[in-house]
């Protein structure tokens, strides 16, 4: 049986943001599903050019919906933290909080970008 088919395309946005958008075509019942984020670069850049066999797996799921759904709450737990860090910047408060300013934007960017890959995908090999 045909397992189910993740077909990833790259666009660049007008303010030079790359984005990943991944689209599941067809369907097998026995296929699982990995969230995997990219690997960062030795620039500290999300590298989404990298073959997906050197991307990270977070964690299994037996449906893409399941998939889809945790890594949208992960990426709103990690949107609320940027949020909450840009609620406690005041002048003045200095390095501590750019600090936590900038892992929870790296956390963000992390889950913004990452993907649900059918377990049986060729590019994991």
């Amino acid at each position: 049986m045909a397992g189910r088919r993740v077909d990833i395309k790259t666009m660049t946005t007008s303010v030079g943001c790359l984005l990943v958008l991944a689209t599941v075509t067809s369907a097998s019942a026995e296929t699982g599903w990995y969230l995997m984020f990219a690997p960062i670069d030795t620039q500290g850049v999300i590298a989404l050019d990298r073959p997906l066999n050197t991307w990270t797996q977070i964690d299994t799921f037996a449906t893409v919906a399941a998939c889809q759904r945790d890594k949208a709450r992960q990426e709103q737990e990690a949107l609320n933290w940027v949020t909450d860090v840009q609620a406690r910047m005041k002048p003045g408060w200095g390095k501590v909080l750019g600090d936590e300013y900038v892992a929870a934007t790296g956390a963000w960017a992390m889950t913004a970008r990452a993907l649900c890959i059918a377990s049986n995908d060729p590019r994991l090999r």
